[in-house]
């Protein structure tokens, strides 16, 4: 029942401009650990998420689904989804220690 309202509430401030509310926190299954980690090993991790998203996109998108459930913002067109997660990855990227870039 909530998603649906975070959804209609936040979901396209957050695509227009990137900015999260303040305060929002993180599901518990989502919140980081309490320390950042070594940043190679960090930077494979999202190598590996992120290739793993990119199939599952692909599929869904290919397959004529085209949604994807986010855990915030519940049902989510490909698209959306591929936007909320960009702004969300470039929300956090500072968080990752190390001045080179992440690319």
């Amino acid at each position: 029942i909530l998603r649906p309202v975070v959804r209609k509430l936040f979901l396209g401030k957050v695509i227009r401009t990137g900015k999260f509310p303040k305060g929002a926190k993180a599901p518990a299954s989502l919140m980081p650990a309490a320390s950042p980690g070594d940043r190679d090993v960090l930077i494979g991790r999202l190598r590996t998420e992120s290739e793993a998203f990119r199939r599952t996109a692909l599929e869904h998108s290919g397959h004529g689904e085209g949604t994807l459930d986010h855990p915030v913002f519940g049902r989510l067109s490909v698209p959306d989804y591929v936007l909320v997660l960009a702004r969300h990855t470039t929300h956090h990227a500072k968080q990752i220690p190390g001045d080179a870039p992440l690319a």
